[in-house]
């Protein structure tokens, strides 16, 4: 019997909780009447007025795969990120024959920011680049991978990268 069956029948043989009482955890809240007033539909997820940033300034972050060094140069620049590594699995030639808004990116964190960029990294094989050589990482970001592809259709394309 799986997990939602054992909870339908528990909560058959317990009935509804009383007026008053704290729902068990196992509980879902119940929707409202047809009758009621209409509301807001409910919401499990907190919303935050601020966005939750899993990183500290000095923070030794290691990006693997940053598709166009985008996103390196968001956390320089949006969260003052000062000891960060980001790779790209593409070489330089690679990289902006792709993305030549990458050159502009690249040039901005590692001579305005002093960062440093590696190109041609395959994430199984770490060992033999520098990203291992006496570092230490506070944070390794590896973002949704990319599996390639030169498809002029991006939803297809993102659809095929998620293994759908």
């Amino acid at each position: 019997m799986g997990k939602g069956a054992k909870r339908a029948k528990r909560q058959k043989t317990q009935g509804p909780p009383q007026k008053g009482s704290k729902p068990s955890q196992n509980s879902t809240p119940k929707a409202p009447s047809s009758t009621a007033a209409p509301s807001k539909k409910l919401s499990m997820q907190t919303q935050h007025s601020e966005p939750i940033i899993p990183f500290e300034p000095l923070d030794r972050i290691l990006l693997i795969g940053d598709g166009d060094l985008s996103f390196a140069l968001s956390l320089i620049r949006e969260h003052g990120a000062a000891d960060l590594l980001a790779t790209t699995y593409d070489t330089e030639t690679e990289l902006l024959e792709k993305y030549p808004q990458a050159a502009e990116y690249k040039r901005e964190i590692t001579d305005e920011y002093e960062q440093k960029v590696l190109h041609g990294v395959d994430a199984t094989k770490l060992g033999q680049k520098e990203v291992r050589k006496g570092r230490k990482w506070d944070r390794i970001v590896f973002n949704f991978p990319h599996v390639g592809g030169k498809s002029t259709d991006v939803n297809r394309q993102v659809r095929y990268n998620q293994g759908e």
